[in-house]
């Protein structure tokens, strides 16, 4: 916890922060955390190894009400690491990390949340030679100011993948490589039950087959599933990075030391 709190003051200091009490750190700017700022934020997690992230806490300052990005760890990371709790998905693996600042504000106060959401966490590991070989991806989304909530925009959505090389003691750890994955190389279908239910309009009558393809082609009615996997070569020391729920497949093998 001593080492997570370390490297974040020495990359927050750039932004301006304070250590408190309790483990939590918080951000003092005035508004959301920049883009660079916030993938340092990300990658800070990634290399300690530590589960958890940055969110808006609301907090009273001389009698203001202000809002504040707190730091926090989830409980995964006082428990033995357990795999069956890794999903190859990173919006719904159980080993979590995120930063999500919607402080941003505009016309004097009357619209808010712009930011930065990026949420992910540890998709995939493998073993090599006392080291574990990490993959973490994060879905990053940037947040626009809004009169009655934030919203974002499906054609900036990215995907960011990083292979860590971890001690097994989880000290010495390093980003060996990353890779960014753009709104157009992913697949987006529609959602199954949204399927269902338009169909069904459609042989009620209530809708015709256009409005119902129309509405499928709505970003806001399709979802993505990606996920990331690692296969070792214990005889080579590679080990291949695959990437799903691309329109083209993704693979890339990497010399591991």
């Amino acid at each position: 916890m001593k080492k997570l709190l370390v490297a974040g003051v020495l990359i927050l200091m750039f932004i301006g922060t304070e250590v408190l009490t309790g483990g939590l750190t918080e951000v003092f700017t005035k508004g959301p955390v920049s883009q660079e700022e916030a993938y340092q934020l990300i990658e800070t997690l990634v290399i300690e190894g530590k589960f958890g992230g940055y969110r808006n806490v609301p907090v009273n300052e001389d009698n203001k009400k202000k809002e504040k990005l707190a730091f926090s760890l989830l409980p995964i990371n006082d428990k033995p690491f357990d795999p069956s709790l890794l999903n190859h998905n990173p919006q719904k693996t159980s080993y979590k990390i995120w930063v999500k600042d919607s402080r941003g504000r505009a016309l004097f106060g009357f619209m808010g949340g712009g930011g930065w959401k990026i949420t992910g966490g540890l998709v995939d590991f493998v073993h090599n030679n006392g080291t574990r070989v990490e993959l973490f991806a994060v879905q990053a989304l940037k947040l626009y100011n809004g009169f009655f909530d934030n919203y974002f925009l499906y054609k900036e959505m990215v995907y960011e993948f990083y292979l860590v090389v971890r001690g097994t003691d989880s000290k010495g750890a390093s980003i060996i490589k990353k890779w960014t994955i753009g709104h157009d190389e992913i697949i987006f279908s529609p959602y199954e039950q949204t399927v269902k239910s338009l169909q069904q309009s459609v042989d009620q009558g209530t809708i015709s087959k256009r409005d119902m393809e129309k509405i499928l082609n709505d970003p806001a009615n399709r979802h993505e599933n990606i996920e990331g996997y690692l296969n070792y070569f214990r005889d080579t020391k590679r080990v291949e990075v695959v990437i799903k729920g691309l329109k083209e497949g993704f693979q890339e093998r990497i010399q591991i030391k």
